[in-house]
């Protein structure tokens, strides 16, 4: 290598360019990019005339090339990414760096950020390739840095983590990226990247903020949680109500519920309830929960169960109360059996919908007040339940009658009752998973 010094070329001489080459190393391990420049007089016929570039590529041209300077670029790093990465470590997504850059300044960018950034947790391109021969998979589960990194085998190492169940979301802003952000289950491009990218992408960071992710991510989980209370609570109620029709026809007693009535629960007393469901603010467990599988059903096995529980609790419950009313004198509701049940039922409904808060958690450790949409849904639908038994017109539409003090004594026992045991299963279910 020759340098140029006032005017006059000379050889560089080995400790000079050890003394080059620990500035670049120096450079880079703190993050930066660094850059050789250099220059060679080449013969005119060498150079294009149009955009001067060379016309031959000939390896000669770039050797015994005059050196001029490092030139040492850094990118700044965003002041919040630190806290985005330490939020999505305790959410359970895993921050893995791969990059093109040397291994230097992606460790030195992942000691900055808070990613591991240990030797045994980085590897780069040329020793990729050889794991990827030998089959070898134990070290893949440590490494958080992957250097030295081409295009290819960005797609490469998505493919490893998408073989191995796991949800890959790709961020890239480059042309380069595209073939990895199109193979990711999520590509993500960045508002400053290239056109190219952005088209390729299912998801674009306008802000260019990587704190917009994580919050992404728990709304995400916040809308499946909710998703789950919906369809918990609405089953749960057409459960008791079929079971209870068939029960009675079978039993040769009087329907216990006639269809407008069954019309009014499902649409005045439930349904305003399971709209305030999408305003339901995230508990802990939702935060601190880890990501579902790659094709978890929304109706999962632990809801399955717990619908099967809260509907046969129920069932039971309201079939007893039948059973008393309709073969025994111990209570004596006169003609108000189907008003009784139609109470019994609507009440139920509004009051298990702060069951359904938390499907995790028993309601004496989460807030039951905390979605004011919820209480506005309850108390309405509460009016209108006694409406539904008081008002004169709506007593003609629904074939109900007013209830005595005798009469919703029973009802809230029956009501209490039911609570009390399916709050004891959620606890029950929750200390097993725990």
């Amino acid at each position: 290598m020759i340098v140029n010094i006032e005017g006059k070329e000379k050889k560089l001489t080995v400790a000079e360019i050890e003394k080059l080459s620990k500035q670049y190393l120096k450079l880079s391990e703190q993050g930066y990019r660094v850059l050789a420049v250099g220059y060679k007089k080449t013969p005119a016929k060498m150079v294009s005339a149009i955009d001067g570039t060379l016309l031959a590529a000939d390896n000669s041209l770039v050797s015994e090339m005059t050196f001029v300077a490092l030139i040492a670029l850094f990118d700044p790093l965003r002041p919040d990414l630190p806290k985005a990465i330490s939020f999505c470590q305790k959410i359970g997504v895993r921050p893995i760096i791969v990059t093109g850059d040397n291994r230097l300044i992606a460790q030195s960018v992942a000691a900055k950020i808070g990613i591991e950034a240990k030797d045994e947790n980085i590897i780069e391109g040329g020793q990729l390739d050889d794991h990827f021969q030998a089959g070898n998979e134990e070290w893949f589960d440590k490494i958080s840095i992957f250097a030295k990194i081409s295009p290819f085998q960005k797609s490469q190492i998505i493919e490893k983590y998408q073989g191995r169940g796991q949800i890959v979301a790709m961020i890239g802003d480059g042309i380069n990226d595209t073939p990895a952000m199109k193979k990711a289950n999520v590509g993500i491009a960045v508002a400053a990247g290239s056109d190219v990218a952005k088209e390729t992408s299912e998801i674009v960071l306008l802000n260019n903020d990587f704190t917009t992710l994580t919050e992404s991510i728990i709304e995400g989980r916040i809308a499946l949680d909710n998703m789950r209370k919906v369809i918990t609570y609405a089953i749960s109620d057409n459960f008791v109500e079929i079971i209870i029709i068939l029960l009675s026809l079978l039993a040769g007693w009087p329907l216990p519920l006639l269809g407008a009535q069954i019309i009014w629960i499902n649409l005045v007393e439930s349904g305003l309830v399971n709209m305030s469901f999408a305003f339901e603010f995230p508990h802990h467990d939702i935060v601190r929960s880890t990501p579902a599988e790659n094709k978890t059903p929304i109706l999962n096995s632990r809801t399955k169960r717990l619908v099967l529980t809260i509907g046969i609790t129920t069932t039971v419950l309201v079939s007893a109360l039948l059973f008393i009313i309709n073969q025994t004198n111990y209570l004596d509701v006169g003609g108000n059996l189907s008003s009784l049940i139609f109470a019994t039922i609507s009440l139920n409904t509004l009051l298990f919908s702060f069951s359904c808060k938390s499907l995790n958690k028993p309601i004496w450790k989460i807030n039951p007040f905390s979605n004011r949409y919820q209480l506005l849904a309850f108390f309405v639908g509460l009016g209108l339940l006694f409406a539904a038994l008081y008002v004169g017109s709506l007593n003609l539409l629904l074939k109900t009658s007013p209830l005595n003090l005798h009469q919703w004594t029973i009802v809230l026992i029956v009501v209490a009752i039911n609570l009390t045991l399916i709050e004891l299963f959620k606890w029950l279910f929750t200390n097993r998973r725990g």
